[in-house]
């Protein structure tokens, strides 16, 4: 649904947020899912809401970059839907992997909780774009000129450089265990992919990446990427690229479960 435009005069507030608010859990966790946007902008007011609630923190917290989930849902009048299929789609790779998240709901802190390091798999829940949108055919801010994002496009070549650059620079002083990259293209002509491998290239000395796929009885193939970046010689970070789930044809459960099998053998 088209959005009202959050109440500020000034623009920069507005870029402040595209440049710092990635998404839910902690820059600890082990294991962090990129997604290509967060879907939502359902009702006209929603990102205003969003804003709003983002608004409030403190300097401190605006900077970290990261929220507990269900606190700023509640903070924004979000209601989280809880059979968002992209989500459960990553948690059956993250079952499949090995991950001892459970069942996505209100009670799961595993899930795009805030720091707490008593959670046995914590997934970090991050976005390389920052604004919601209902789906990949919808741009609910064409009539934000004031804020130059009328286009996915625009807002991809105004936030998305930026974005990943800082990204790599928490990947490199968090080193989690995992990455997953979920998706591919974000606008016409906009590879979020090409992006991030680029971005990657500047801390790894090794541009290459490791390409292969799976398949259900032979058809149906699900293409995916990945390379390890050692940090010492005990320790590394998995990079995953892998398609959206929504995006697969043919068995995507099947398809889900042999990536999440994939990731467990690299991870080993």
């Amino acid at each position: 649904m088209e959005q009202n435009p959050p109440d500020i005069e000034d623009a920069d507030l507005l870029k402040e947020y595209g440049e710092a608010f990635f998404g839910y859990g902690s820059w600890d966790a082990d294991y962090w899912l990129i997604g290509i946007e967060e879907r939502g902008a359902e009702t006209e007011d929603e990102f205003s809401n969003r804003f709003k609630a983002w608004n409030k923190m403190e300097a401190e917290e605006k900077k970290r970059g990261l929220v507990d989930l269900r606190d700023y849902a509640s903070e924004s009048k979000i209601e989280l839907d809880w059979t968002n299929p992209t989500w459960r789609a990553m948690q059956t790779v993250c079952s499949e992997i090995g991950l001892k998240i459970g069942d996505l709901g209100e009670g799961n802190k595993n899930w795009g909780g805030k720091d707490n390091e008593n959670l046995p798999s914590r997934v970090a829940l991050i976005e390389a774009m920052p604004f919601p949108a209902p789906g990949i055919k919808q741009w609910p801010y064409e009539d934000w000129p004031k804020f130059e994002m009328e286009t996915r496009k625009k807002c991809a070549e105004k936030f998305l450089h930026l974005r990943f650059k800082q990204l790599v620079g928490k990947l490199k002083k968090h080193q989690p265990k995992l990455v997953v990259l979920y998706g591919q293209r974000y606008a016409e002509r906009v590879d979020v992919r090409e992006e991030w491998k680029k971005e990657i290239k500047i801390i790894c000395d090794d541009e290459n990446w490791c390409k292969d796929s799976v398949s259900v009885n032979g058809s149906k193939k699900s293409h995916f990427e990945w390379k390890r970046i050692p940090w010492s010689q005990n320790s590394h970070s998995l990079l995953f690229c892998m398609a959206q789930p929504a995006s697969m044809r043919g068995n995507i459960p099947i398809l889900l479960n042999c990536l999440g099998q994939k990731i467990n053998k690299l991870m080993i």
